[in-house]
């Protein structure tokens, strides 16, 4: 909390933060005390906050996020290389993902295995776990997640992207409507032209769902994503599904 923070850094360096500063910190950190004393511990050594600086305009636009990007390299270089792998392929994904997904795209490698290396993940701090929902990790800041994907080529991002989204639709067949968004997503995501029908499906299905939902902006979105796709292609009734839902 925000008076948990002030108080931190006032341990920490002997400074009263400005509410500014605290602001900025509860901001780009989410709380998080890991990232929050880990973030102090190199600004300190840098001598980047002390006490004649604290009134100085500069404590309050103070790089954190550098700081916490540098924490977040620190730990998963310490991390082995089969464990960042698997948080690489986790983070296309998305922040959070399912156990019985990431099985699916290591299907060559034992469950027990790849329990161990989502495991040592946790204990890294990297990951955690959601406890009303088991199976279910979660990075355990955004920046955690882009800083997996900024080092990871488009080509294999794209690639990656085609696979969740095929994993995705074998996991889940019988139920592909309920999953439609992130289907779209994904499929979206490959830049596969041979895949643009099943980019058009689920997009399509996405944006029923938000008319279904009473979501007329979200839906507005899908319908017209599908027919940026579909752009100078023949009508067709999928063409006709994009207008009607359109007018809808």
């Amino acid at each position: 909390e925000r008076e948990q923070i002030g108080e931190l850094i006032r341990s920490a360096t002997d400074v009263s933060p400005s509410e500014e500063l605290v602001t900025s910190i509860l901001a780009q950190t989410d709380g998080n005390p890991l990232f929050i004393t880990d973030a102090l511990r190199l600004i300190i050594q840098e001598n980047r906050l002390s006490p004649e600086q604290a009134d100085d305009q500069r404590t309050r636009e103070l790089p954190i996020l550098d700081s916490v990007r540098a924490v977040i390299g620190r730990r998963l270089n310490s991390l082995s290389k089969d464990c960042n792998e698997t948080l690489s392929v986790a983070s296309v994904i998305g922040r959070e993902f399912p156990l019985a997904l990431i099985q699916r795209l290591f299907e060559n490698t034992h469950s027990l295995t790849l329990i161990g290396l989502l495991e040592e993940g946790l204990r890294a701090r990297i990951l955690e776990e959601q406890p009303d929902r088991p199976g279910v990790y979660q990075f355990t800041h955004a920046l955690v997640h882009e800083t997996l994907l900024d080092e990871m080529s488009l080509g294999r991002r794209a690639a990656l992207h085609l696979n969740i989204a095929r994993s995705l639709e074998d996991i889940h067949e019988h139920e592909l409507a309920s999953h439609a968004e992130e289907l779209a997503h994904h499929y979206g995501q490959a830049a596969n032209q041979t895949d643009i029908g099943a980019h058009v499906k689920y997009l399509l299905m996405a944006g029923e769902n938000a008319l279904a939902a009473h979501a007329p902006d979200e839906a507005l979105e899908y319908f017209q994503s599908a027919l940026d796709v579909k752009s100078n292609q023949p009508m067709d009734s999928e063409m006709a599904r994009v207008y009607l839902g359109l007018a809808e």
